[in-house]
């Protein structure tokens, strides 16, 4: 007879665990689609896009700012 509670108890444990996992991909399913329909909240609108300014540019902004405030 211990044997069969032995039995019961791991068949028990392991119908539980499987609940949970299909709980848990519910839970990671919804998640998901929440994001996927909400990612213009999440993602900024130009994220992604390259700069249209290249280094020399950037580097003449500087220097020009840089000569600007230590001129006066």
């Amino acid at each position: 007879m211990k044997k069969v509670e032995e039995i019961k108890q791991k068949q028990q444990a392991k119908f539980i665990m499987n609940r949970l996992k299909k709980g848990k991909q519910l839970e990671k399913e919804e998640a998901i689609s929440e994001v996927k329909k909400n990612i213009h909240l999440i993602k900024a609108p130009h994220a992604g896009e390259t700069p249209d300014y290249n280094i020399h540019s950037y580097y003449y902004n500087i220097h020009s700012y840089y000569y600007n405030i230590h001129s006066k």
